[in-house]
């Protein structure tokens, strides 16, 4: 577990380009926006400092201003001495135990951020003893916090992309390279949370009923399939034996969108999630199926199988490949992310004094937006 912490703190702290190399097309994985952001307007060009209070995920890293257009305007620092200088300081949600005592704020106008790329769910626990009024700014996966932070970036559709000059993304969508080496007409689920408050593994259980679904990792029923894809390993051979991959998360939370669709959605299977409302205003249409798009796992187990056995229609789900869709370049002005975007306000803002968050746990929950076992108990 501390192993992949480290990995998704790295993702969230740094700029990523992450290629995976399959028949010599290379994979970049991204995240999407449908609207163009505004341009930046700096009010304030004295450079900005950003002190990080806590580690990440247990881990210092220092590529956090890497590739931000903006990268010379603010410094990022570990240096707690710093605190009275500091324009802002972040605390990362997870590593809060750390915290013996809150800092006061060290002049009127000093911003403390809540950063956290865990869903809301999932830091509740992590949130409960901030004192009232602590945080000013809130840096998350969400798209209403202060500071964007999403997992990869943004998607921009062809007509942003092109009114920008962003280069299309170059993912295979022809039958031949999509079918070639499939042979199971099932879907394959990586998973190793059995007990999630999704109660995915319900609604997942579910759909196996009516479609073949192969369960791999430390969640499957025998030796075999737990030891398949040890952590680590890709083990693209026996995916791409397979129709669909189940990347449904262990929360589903308004704009929750992990590693999970991230590091997929360039392979040559359509991904299945739980919950279309998460996904319709952030990823390219018709790239996705979601089990709520069903009345029951029946009707939805039918119309997979339909699929495995309809090439023409199972090959729709991959046109917008060749439609203009763009991974919008890293951190370009306009489009910053994280710690980017924490500087781009900054320098906007300054040291203008803002209304605290007077409840970060309830401000986080109600903008999270989520659900717990709902749609898995009534989707039979």
């Amino acid at each position: 577990m501390r192993k992949v912490r480290r990995i998704r703190a790295s993702f969230a702290f740094s700029v990523i380009a992450l290629f995976i190399i399959i028949g010599g097309t290379f994979y970049i994985f991204s995240t999407k926006t449908d609207e163009q952001k505004p341009e930046i307007i700096t009010k304030d060009e004295s450079p900005k400092l950003i002190l990080q209070y806590t580690l990440i995920f247990r881990a210092w890293s220092d590529t956090a201003m890497d590739g931000c257009p903006l990268q010379n305007k603010c410094t990022v620092v570990f240096d707690k001495s710093m605190l009275p200088k500091a324009d802002a300081v972040v605390f990362h949600a997870g590593d809060l135990y750390t915290v013996k005592q809150y800092p006061l704020r060290a002049f009127q106008g000093q911003k403390h951020i809540m950063y956290s790329m865990e869903s809301p769910i999932n830091e509740e626990n992590n949130l409960k003893n901030v004192p009232a009024n602590f945080f000013d700014w809130t840096m998350t996966h969400l798209s209403s916090s202060h500071i964007h932070s999403p997992y990869g970036g943004y998607w921009a559709n062809p007509r942003v992309a092109k009114e920008n000059s962003f280069p299309a993304v170059d993912l295979p969508s022809d039958a031949a390279t999509i079918m070639k080496n499939k042979t199971i007409p099932g879907a394959f689920w990586l998973v190793s949370n059995c007990d999630t408050v999704s109660k995915r593994e319900k609604a997942v259980e579910s759909l196996s009923k009516y479609f073949r679904i192969d369960t791999a990792g430390t969640c499957a029923k025998n030796s075999t399939m737990q030891t398949l894809c040890p952590k680590g390993e890709l083990c693209y051979s026996e995916i791409f034996k397979y129709y669909f991959l189940i990347i449904i998360e262990n929360t589903v939370c308004n704009d929750y969108i992990t590693e999970k669709y991230w590091n997929n959605f360039g392979l040559p299977l359509i991904p299945i999630v739980m919950r279309k409302r998460i996904y319709e205003m952030r990823i390219p249409p018709k790239s996705y199926i979601a089990m709520d798009e069903f009345k029951s796992p029946k009707e939805m187990g039918e119309y997979l199988t339909m699929l495995t056995k309809n090439q023409t229609a199972y090959i729709e789900y991959f046109k917008w490949r060749k439609e203009g869709w763009s991974k919008v370049p890293w951190n370009i002005k306009g489009y910053e992310i994280g710690y980017c975007d924490l500087c781009s306000q900054l320098l906007q803002k300054g040291r203008e004094v803002v209304t605290p968050i007077s409840d970060i746990t309830k401000w986080y929950t109600e903008k999270g937006g989520c659900e717990k076992d709902e749609f898995a108990n009534t989707w039979k």
